[in-house]
């Protein structure tokens, strides 16, 4: 009789696991995009950044309706801009494919990267003017007082790029050396 019972034991405890083990499995696959909480990444879809500027400024009807438009029209310019870092990083990384790159060429790509970077920064703050510009005395303390939260949420209006634009090769290893120290070509996806 024994015997029966450690068997019903036995399934019941295999059964359980097996539930256990594919409901992880689920939570891993639909989940499998998110970055754990400790990674920092509190950056929001830009929906919920106005609807946290929103909240948290109390922006009425017609402030709301002047936010939204302030907010596609930066975010339409902002295309335009982070294409243009883009393409400077391109260039400049396109650099290492060069044995020998003089100081001076080196500088002349930094500086384009450096450029286009303080144009968004230029653009992102006299967006930020505008947004300020539509909120009342009171809004405009809170405004201050919540900017950085803003921009953490933002994810501080970076974006990576890789150079190169990798999207035909997709996320290939580094490349191997011989003994010889000659580049092995990745095996062809």
């Amino acid at each position: 009789m024994s015997i029966f019972s450690n068997n019903r034991l036995l399934s019941i405890v295999t059964i359980a696991l097996l539930v256990v083990n594919i409901f992880t499995l689920v939570l891993l696959w639909k989940h499998k995009n998110i970055e754990p909480p400790h990674m920092g990444n509190t950056q929001l879809p830009p929906q919920q950044l106005f609807e946290f500027v929103t909240k948290e400024l109390g922006l009425n009807d017609s402030q709301q309706n002047a936010y939204k438009l302030l907010r596609e029209e930066h975010q339409k310019g902002q295309k335009k801009l982070q294409e243009n870092i883009k393409m400077a990083k391109d260039s400049f990384y396109a650099l290492l494919k060069n044995n020998l790159v003089s100081d001076t060429l080196l500088s002349k790509e930094n500086d384009k990267v450096a450029k286009s970077i303080a144009e968004i920064d230029s653009y992102n703050f006299k967006h930020f003017q505008k947004v300020k510009a539509i909120c009342t005395a009171e809004q405009k303390v809170k405004f201050d007082a919540i900017l950085k939260e803003i921009f953490n949420r933002m994810g501080n209006g970076r974006r990576p790029t890789a150079p190169f634009n990798n999207q035909d090769r997709g996320n290939r290893p580094p490349p191997t050396l011989d003994k010889e120290g000659n580049v092995q070509p990745h095996p062809p996806y």
